[in-house]
């Protein structure tokens, strides 16, 4: 059931180059396109890693202090049906250890809900969403669509476990009934160690099921008795320092995604007292993914896109002073490299980025990416 593998072969190049500032957007377009390399002014480029894989769309990236965790992706760009899982879909998330230099390897393989899949293993996971449990224990949520599979990694003992999203929940219509559908389900930590999914659309309507996960007694999933006040999936779900989370936007699914077919909803969900209560609404319609990072605070403040909320005056303001948006770019060897995180000791870590494909390969029915990712990190200059 645990899959684990540990490698200290990694490709480790020390480099100094010329400094020079760059620009661009912290998720930038790819491009195969020829660019000259640049690096972030008064720093050099200190170490360079390559992943043994090739996944360059479609990850996620977690930072935790010096630790960088990468779950999900695709190899190449995938043709066919995604709804159960896909062969382009990376079946591994890979845990970095920049003081050690260490890269730690965990298998990822999730069950699809589809009606026509049958819960049949699925090669792989697809943009998954990762967060924080405990110290060097993380949740890994989602991956494609209908998926009903979550994983537990826990780096202390060198294991990633998966568990079935198996609560049954009936739509409004009451003609269908699904597993929790995690994919499209807002996700956070709880005090205890557990964590729980808000919403998901299962298909044809947005559901307002909120399901815990008990990581310390039962490892099983179940129904809160709270319930959204408005029923939607893809909720972004931010954790306060008080223990309670905000949860901001989504999509009822009554529409194609966009920015016009998604809400201003914002609520407030008690984990202790298992209740929820709607608070002003977030200034713009946001669905999941359209604005990212969350700096809660000591001061009652959290950051949320482009605004911040203030919880003991229940409103919204213009602007995010607590959030640090990473802007520079790197392109090593004519590909994009763009900047995923800040390290707690100031280093600054790049993720290459490239589009350029070889000829369609049926065994991942796509076309897989030319060249492996790599991670580029850079150290200050001393003064």
């Amino acid at each position: 059931m645990v899959q684990y593998k540990t490698s200290l072969s990694l490709l480790v190049t020390v480099l100094a180059l010329s400094a020079c500032g760059g620009g661009g957007d912290s998720s930038p377009a790819q491009t195969s396109d020829v660019i000259p390399t640049t690096t972030p002014a008064s720093y050099h480029l200190a170490e360079t890693y390559q992943l043994p894989y090739k996944y360059q769309i479609g990850n996620s990236v977690f930072v935790d202090e010096n630790k960088l965790l990468f779950a999900g992706g695709e190899s190449g760009e995938p043709n066919g049906a995604r709804h159960d899982g896909h062969p382009a879909y990376a079946t591994s998330a890979y845990l970095l250890d920049l003081d050690t230099g260490t890269l730690s390897e965990y298998q990822t393989k999730g069950k699809s809900g589809h009606a026509m899949s049958s819960g049949a293993i699925a090669s792989g996971i697809d943009e998954p969403k990762v967060i924080k449990l405990a110290p060097n224990k993380y949740a890994i949520t989602g991956g494609f669509q209908y998926t009903t599979t979550a994983f537990v990694l826990d780096h202390n003992n060198k294991s990633i476990q998966s568990y079935d999203t198996d609560v049954q929940v009936t739509d409004s219509s009451g003609l269908n009934t699904t597993s929790f559908f995690a994919d499209s389900a807002g996700v956070a930590a709880l005090d205890n160690g557990d964590f729980a999914l808000f919403g998901f659309n299962n298909g044809l309507f947005g559901m307002d099921t909120i399901a815990r996960f008990d990581a310390n007694n039962s490892l099983s999933f179940s129904q809160a008795n709270a319930v959204l006040t408005k029923a939607r999936g893809k909720v972004d779900a931010y954790a306060l320092t008080d223990g309670r989370i905000l949860l901001v936007g989504g999509w009822d699914g009554s529409a194609d995604l966009s920015e016009g077919s998604a809400t201003r909803r914002a609520e407030i969900y008690d984990p202790a007292a298992d209740t929820i209560q709607r608070v002003a609404d977030y200034p713009i319609p946001k669905f999941q993914g359209q604005h990212s990072g969350s700096t809660p605070t000591s001061d009652g403040k959290v950051c949320v896109g482009e605004y911040t909320y203030l919880i003991m005056e229940d409103r919204w303001e213009e602007g995010c002073e607590a959030t640090q948006t990473l802007h520079t770019d790197f392109h090593p060897d004519g590909y994009k490299a763009m900047l995923i995180a800040e390290t707690t000791d100031g280093r600054l870590v790049y993720q290459e980025i490239t589009s350029e494909t070889e000829p369609y390969d049926d065994a991942c029915k796509c076309k897989p990416y030319k060249t492996g990712t790599e991670v580029y990190v850079f150290e200050k200059n001393e003064s």
